[in-house]
């Protein structure tokens, strides 16, 4: 991977947050994806992905060696025996009329192929089918044209694994927690471990060099000022905790955010934008009023040192306030206020 891609404003935001936190409303909230098109953005990443290539060159052989489990059956037999006689249901039969006795009721064995590994399999495969369909959505204009035609084709090869004769009776429901820790367990992990590599992936779908692709200009400064942010924090010896979504917000301490460009939903907040402490922070590609209501104050960040200037800024007025209950504390306690310069910082 080039450096450039490392450096990218949005990877560095997007690396900001916990590798385990849900990628869903990240994906609206930092980088603007209209809510009504991320669950089509999260199946055509997933479906583009080299997890999903790699299942899809491997299923044929993973469908030689398919999993299954034996199960008994109970058959009608005439004039032979398949398997163990029940003789109550075979002699109920010869006593049902003239001339049957030759029939007998059997218990045959046969192979039952709806086990997890297969049903895993089978949600997979039929996601990229979902996909290949979503391909020609709204949402289709976030990718690369190669990348469409990657999704399509993973789509027709799995709506043809899908028809096989040994998958038509397999569910096709997302497993539960426990299904998917038994496939790990199971001795057919080597076999289906492609499967297993995609479902991972289907949890994280997006790289973090993928979602630059998703960005606007605009929202590239966004991010560019929010790691700005992020690095005057560090340099004046502060921890700085990862981005986590709180809310309609990501938030990191006193940085918070949520793309401008999405629609509002009702049970959201109304304001938008970035926002350090109580100020709202302004990039080169906004307007004064974008997305504010006017009752924070705003500050223009471009560069560094006017990133550096807001951080300490801000800092300071914490500490300024902070102080002051504190002085209200102790006069109220003491009925003696101390004197600001009284004292050494």
């Amino acid at each position: 991977m080039d450096s450039g891609a490392l450096s990218h404003p949005t990877v560095r935001v997007w690396e900001s947050f916990d590798e385990e936190d849900e990628q869903r409303t990240r994906v609206s909230i930092l980088c603007g994806v209209p809510t009504h098109l991320v669950d089509d953005v999260m199946y055509l990443a997933t479906a583009r992905s080299r997890p999903a290539g790699r299942l899809v060159a491997r299923t044929p052989d993973i469908m030689r060696h398919l999993a299954h489990r034996t199960v008994t059956h109970t058959e009608r037999c005439v004039g032979h025996v398949r398997g163990p006689i029940q003789w109550s249901e075979t002699i109920t039969a010869w006593s049902s009329g003239i001339g049957v006795d030759d029939v007998f009721v059997c218990v045959t064995p046969r192979r039952d192929f709806d086990v997890a590994e297969n049903r895993l399999l089978a949600w997979l495969l039929t996601r990229l089918v979902v996909a290949g369909r979503r391909s020609r959505g709204d949402a289709a204009r976030l990718l690369a044209p190669d990348e469409l035609d990657r999704v399509r084709a993973h789509a027709t090869a799995a709506q043809r694994f899908l028809a096989h004769k040994v998958l038509r009776g397999v569910s096709s429901q997302k497993l539960t927690g426990r299904e998917f820790r038994d496939i790990r367990k199971s001795r057919h992990l080597a076999t289906y471990s492609p499967a297993v590599k995609l479902a991972e992936r289907v949890r994280r779908p997006l790289l973090s060099t993928e979602a630059r692709t998703l960005v606007s200009q605009s929202t590239i400064e966004h991010h560019r000022v929010m790691m700005m942010l992020m690095d005057s924090q560090r340099a004046l010896g502060l921890a700085v905790p990862k981005l986590a979504i709180r809310g309609d917000f990501a938030v990191s301490g006193l940085l918070r955010y949520r793309n401008p460009s999405i629609m509002v939903d009702r049970r959201l907040s109304a304001e938008s934008g970035l926002f350090f402490g109580t100020t709202r922070v302004l990039t080169a590609g906004d307007t004064a009023g974008s997305g504010s209501s006017g009752a924070e104050p705003a500050y223009v960040v471009s560069t560094q040192a006017e990133a550096d200037e807001l951080v300490t800024t801000e800092l300071r007025a914490r500490r300024a306030r902070s102080q002051g209950l504190s002085d209200t504390s102790t006069q109220s306690a003491s009925g003696f206020v101390q004197l600001p310069g009284s004292y050494s910082s």
